[in-house]
């Protein structure tokens, strides 16, 4: 449990507290908002997650909480901050942001999802909204093949796109649109393959 001590100057011109709860197993998500003090947002939240969560109370505009594929969890009013509680705690496991939340609006669970392309058979596959990152990866892996017949990006955005090179090797990037996310493909692979490569995509998500 963690309540916040230090709180900001909201646009709402007064003082609100919220709070998140995660149950790091199956990954429940619960949220409370403009709540008058960090005690009754706590408490709202413990309620409706149960005992197996990981709560945490604040006054922040923005607050996030990170997890790794072992169930441990990193939290802090900045992404930056709870990756690297996560990772630290973790010893050294990679992170990843999964909530979004703020003293004055609902939580938001970000899932992955992932993005296949099998060389071998010119196709594309895709899996969408896992709780973790390694679930959207064997997602796209039983539908596309074992690796290295099959190339996987995972990735949290809305859109994905994977580029190919002259040289046959791939790239993926993603993107809030499918043409952000096809652009930053090509670029890079243009990058990676010398700055003036020529690039296709060859399969999306949108």
């Amino acid at each position: 449990m963690v309540n916040g001590n230090q709180p900001v100057f909201q646009q709402q011109c007064t003082w609100l507290a919220g709070a998140i709860a995660l149950n790091p197993t199956t990954r429940g998500l619960s949220s409370a908002w403009n709540h008058p003090n960090a005690d009754n947002a706590l408490a709202d939240v413990r309620r409706s997650c149960g005992s197996d969560c990981v709560a945490v109370s604040f006054y922040s505009d923005h607050y996030y909480m990170a997890a790794s594929d072992t169930d441990v969890i990193g939290w802090g009013e900045t992404a930056e901050l709870a990756t690297y509680q996560c990772v630290m705690a973790s010893q050294g496991a990679p992170c990843d942001v999964v909530v979004a939340a703020g003293s004055g609006g609902a939580a938001r669970y970000w899932y992955f999802h992932a993005l296949g392309y099998n060389s071998a058979q010119d196709k594309g596959y895709a899996w969408r909204e896992a709780r973790r990152r390694r679930d959207a990866r064997n997602g796209v892996l039983e539908q596309c093949g074992n690796e290295p017949d099959c190339f996987v990006f995972v990735y949290t955005l809305d859109h994905a796109a994977i580029a190919r090179s002259e040289s046959g090797k791939l790239y993926a990037s993603d993107g809030k649109t499918a043409g952000q996310a096809r652009r930053a493909a090509r670029k890079y692979c243009a990058k990676e393959e010398g700055g003036k490569a020529k690039c296709d995509v060859v399969t999306e998500a949108k």
